[in-house]
């Protein structure tokens, strides 16, 4: 396929969930993918600590996806007892940076920024 094929391919499914979803009420419309959203998942790293506060991710420690396997990687660092695990939050640069409408998403409101009531 070529990219005039594949960009033409891409337009008429964009078209047709449209026109499959104009109707819709807000809260059955297909939420978007982690893809159009630009997220990225939650991930843990392993990180230096000096003074008791954590700073800079140790070399190749910095993308987990889970604490177990952090955990297993700090155990085996030079200098364990000066290693911890940190959560980082995936985001969503999308939706928080440059969506406009954000406000109105009912994806946006319930799981990116949900009422603090």
């Amino acid at each position: 396929m070529t990219d005039t094929e594949r960009a033409k391919y891409w337009l008429n499914e964009r078209i047709q969930l449209f026109e499959n979803c104009k109707n819709l009420p807000d809260d059955k419309l297909p939420l978007c993918t982690v893809d159009e959203r630009w997220g990225t998942k939650d991930r843990y790293a392993v990180v230096h600590v000096k003074n008791g506060m954590p700073t800079k991710a140790v070399a190749k420690g910095s993308k987990f996806d889970t604490q177990h396997e952090a955990e297993s990687f700090r155990i085996n660092c030079a200098s364990p007892e000066n290693k911890m695990v940190q959560f980082r939050r995936g985001d969503n640069k999308r939706c928080d940076r440059y969506c406009e409408v954000k406000h109105f998403c009912n994806y946006y409101n319930q799981e990116i920024s949900p009422s603090p009531f």
